[in-house]
């Protein structure tokens, strides 16, 4: 019996009772914090590096809002740049009333009540008044969806229509579809048409049966690079399975080479994820 085993049995034995298992929620609780506040697995917009990114928007910027939800996204784009052009995409019903109430009279701020994916069409939305709603059915919403036909597009097809030049700032938070939107993007990422996309990875991705590996492969058809943000720099992103973890959500952000003026700083780090 080797080294290795002898030590996994006698952690065995002494931690498989009532104080073992208190050090052992103890470990897991500062490994969680250490996820959630160091390797920025967190979707707290306050702290992991959303607003940052924002801050850092070059001047009278064309940025597009995918999962519009209520319109808190599009306050901040607006409250840190006020000159900004805001395209907001949302299928939901709630969402076309949220932006009514909220930038009906701003002529800064246009709504699209198309969701974005790969193919265009007429598809199925499960709307679960909440967080959650999505082109997939989630299994961990927490409540009824409600389902009805919603128009579907291709953010290529959308941009030849659309009079536009380029999109400065792309924003996906299409839960669990951010991979189709990335998709339907990728001539325009190849055409240099994007400056910097964002999304969310979380576990609306289980219920698409989406891989963080398949937005890395696309990548490489371009000269785009995949980064994890962080709040006040991007770490570049050297894809393994081990990234595919769904238990915390994290945020991540494509750059293209022509990205902004403002060139955003990058580190590396070594943390074992």
């Amino acid at each position: 019996m080797n080294l290795r085993i002898k030590r996994n049995l006698f952690l065995q034995k002494i931690l498989w009772n009532a104080p073992g298992f208190a050090v052992l929620r103890a470990y897991v609780a500062l490994r969680r914090r250490a996820d959630y506040v160091l390797l920025n697995h967190s979707l707290d917009s306050e702290t992991n590096g959303e607003y940052w990114l924002l801050d850092n928007l070059p001047p009278k910027p064309v940025v597009l809002d995918v999962g519009f939800n209520t319109g808190d996204f599009t306050a901040e784009i607006l409250s840190r740049s006020p000159e900004a052009q805001v395209f907001a995409f949302d299928p939901a019903r709630a969402a076309e009333r949220a932006f009514k109430a909220r930038f009906g009279s701003n002529p800064r701020v246009s709504f699209v009540a198309s969701a974005l994916s790969d193919q265009p069409g007429q598809f199925e939305f499960h709307d679960y008044d909440n967080m959650c709603s999505s082109l997939a059915r989630r299994s961990d919403a927490g409540a009824e969806a409600s389902t009805y036909k919603v128009n579907v597009e291709t953010l290529c097809g959308w941009f030849e229509r659309s009079g536009l030049d380029r999109i400065d700032f792309l924003k996906i938070d299409a839960e669990g579809f951010d991979a189709n939107v990335i998709a339907g993007a990728l001539p325009l990422l190849k055409a240099g048409k994007i400056g910097v996309i964002m999304f969310e990875y979380a576990n609306g991705w289980i219920n698409n049966k989406r891989f963080l590996g398949e937005v890395d492969t696309m990548l490489k058809q371009t000269s785009c690079t995949l980064h994890q943000l962080f709040n006040g720099f991007l770490a570049p992103v050297n894809y393994t399975s081990q990234n595919e973890r769904f238990d915390m959500g994290r945020m991540y952000v494509i750059t293209t080479p022509i990205v902004w003026s403002k060139k955003l700083p990058t580190k590396q780090y070594a943390f074992i994820d």
